[in-house]
């Protein structure tokens, strides 16, 4: 979550070389594809949204990953805890004031 981010800003900047590398991966304990995002918030912050995922064939796709893996294991270090998930975040009202 974007609480999240600013912790670990605020927390690298006291513990830069603490955490042994140049790079910080920040994100939640799963990985989730646009699909999965978008249903979690039909779910549970606008039940009355429409979308259509298509596959944008397979031309976009040479020049790109199909998924993208990274570790959090230091950002969960620098925490002293996991990231907050993409489901927590909604259920917790962040974009219900955002929403239309």
């Amino acid at each position: 979550s974007i609480d999240d981010v600013v912790e670990s800003v605020i927390k690298l900047e006291h513990n830069w070389n603490a955490i042994g590398s140049r790079a910080l991966n920040v994100g939640g304990p799963a990985a989730l594809g646009r699909r999965e995002m978008a249903s979690l918030f039909r779910q549970i912050v606008a039940p009355q949204l429409s979308y259509e995922a298509r596959d944008p064939g397979r031309e976009f796709w040479l020049n790109r990953p199909r998924e993208i893996n990274l570790s959090t294991e230091l950002m969960q270090c620098l925490l002293g805890r996991s990231g907050v998930s993409f489901e927590k975040l909604l259920q917790k009202g962040y974009f219900r004031d955002h929403t239309a």
